[in-house]
């Protein structure tokens, strides 16, 4: 397979490669993703309505961090329909090495969300670019949690993990904000 920018879904243990618009399940059939299908701008960059923090472009150098850049790896979803928690399997993390990553998704009244969808996206919002990589989500670990593998940081400096998440009835976004140091 060929293409400038992937992600993924997972629901029930079944993963589904999205590029370009299309869906195609791990059989290589055709998979609609219930409404949450990625629209790929010219520049890979992903669409979802999710409220994020990027500057417009030309606004901001390519090594600038806001001031005020949300670094929590606790939050809510955009809208406030889930809970999150991202965490990195190891630390410190590295420039050019694969990592693990486990997203923890609840309801606002704390209950988990077991069977969720989620399509992994991201990239360095003042370079323009994605991540280098396909991260996914590859276990459903229960109690909500689910393991990312596949992230690979491949320079210093401010990256965005975006996060879709569905649970059949509710979809929203969330977006975590790191940054490497030089």
């Amino acid at each position: 397979m060929t293409g400038q920018f992937w992600v993924a879904i997972v629901s029930a243990g079944m993963f589904s490669l999205i590029a370009g618009g299309g869906a195609f399940a791990h059989d290589g059939s055709h998979d609609e993703t219930q409404g949450i299908t990625p629209k790929i701008s010219k520049m890979g960059a992903l669409h979802h309505g999710a409220k994020s923090n990027t500057p417009e472009r030309g606004k901001m150098g390519r090594d600038e961090i806001p001031k005020n850049l949300d670094k929590s790896s606790s939050k809510f979803t955009n809208n406030k329909v889930f809970k999150t928690s991202l965490t990195a399997r190891e630390t410190p993390i590295s420039i050019n090495v694969m990592q693990a990553w486990v997203l923890k998704v609840s309801y606002p009244d704390d209950h988990s969300v077991d069977d969720a969808k989620i399509i992994i996206f991201g990239g360095m919002p003042t370079h323009g670019h994605g991540f280098p990589t396909a991260p996914r989500v590859t276990k459903n670990l229960g109690r909500g949690e689910y393991l990312i593998e596949g992230v690979q940081f491949n320079m210093p400096g401010w990256w965005e993990m975006k996060f879709q998440i569905s649970d059949g009835r509710q979809n929203d976004t969330v977006i975590f904000n790191l940054v490497l140091p030089h």
